[in-house]
């Protein structure tokens, strides 16, 4: 295996065993781990070509990339524009579907834009994630929540394994049977009892879950 998008701390329990018999690489990526943010806005383009620039730096040859949540939606765009380079990908409750935006949402919406416009704070807004950005991190933020893959995934014919938690709040279930209907070659596997991370509340099931997976790879 070796690709391996998401939080490295949090991943590193997951991708030892695999270490015995394949090369794993664990990706920090811009702004996660040690990898700094750059001094500019990033998109989505700019994820996937640090991870293929990795790949082609070390002459990568029958890659696997594995991607948690936002590290998922990195893999999902990296194997739309460079599938060429990546034999499968496993996404564990991944982002990259547009969500569905209820009444809640259209008023917290409504109230940053009145805040906004009237001169009031805006600190307390938006998710915890967006108020802890700090500088270019933040423009980058929307710019990696604006972008929606739903459309570009029926063009991804790798063999694609979905994990996802019963229970995730953050990247619901209805996001991966969606996934899994719109990829090619999908396959979703629900973990009961599991919320967005998944391959810890569950681990030993998502771990014989992915050595299958690879090791189908030659089969």
């Amino acid at each position: 295996m070796h690709g391996w998008g998401g939080n490295k701390d949090s991943l590193a329990a997951l991708a030892l065993p695999f270490s015995r018999e394949y090369r794993v690489t664990q990706v920090d990526l811009y702004g996660f781990g040690d990898t700094p943010h750059p001094d500019k806005a990033l998109i989505l383009d700019d994820f996937a070509e640090a991870v293929v620039a990795l790949i082609r730096f070390y002459k990568m040859t029958s890659v696997v990339l594995v991607g948690h949540s936002f590290g998922g939606k990195v893999a999902l765009w990296t194997a739309r524009k460079y599938g060429m380079l990546i034999d499968r990908i496993v996404l564990i409750d991944a982002s990259g579907m547009r969500p569905r935006r209820g009444l809640r949402y259209c008023y917290k919406v409504l109230l940053y834009k009145f805040r906004k416009n009237v001169g009031l704070s805006t600190r307390l807004s938006g998710s915890a994630d967006y108020r802890e950005a700090k500088g270019y991190q933040k423009q980058t933020f929307v710019n990696i929540v604006n972008t929606h893959l739903d459309k570009e995934l029926s063009y991804i014919t790798l063999p694609a394994l979905l994990l996802w938690g019963a229970n995730d709040a953050d990247t619901p279930l209805y996001m991966g049977r969606k996934m899994a209907r719109r990829l090619v070659r999908g396959r979703l596997i629900v973990l009961k009892g599991a919320g967005h991370f998944s391959y810890l509340d569950q681990y030993a099931e998502c771990l014989a879950h992915i050595k299958a997976f690879i090791g189908g790879a030659n089969g």
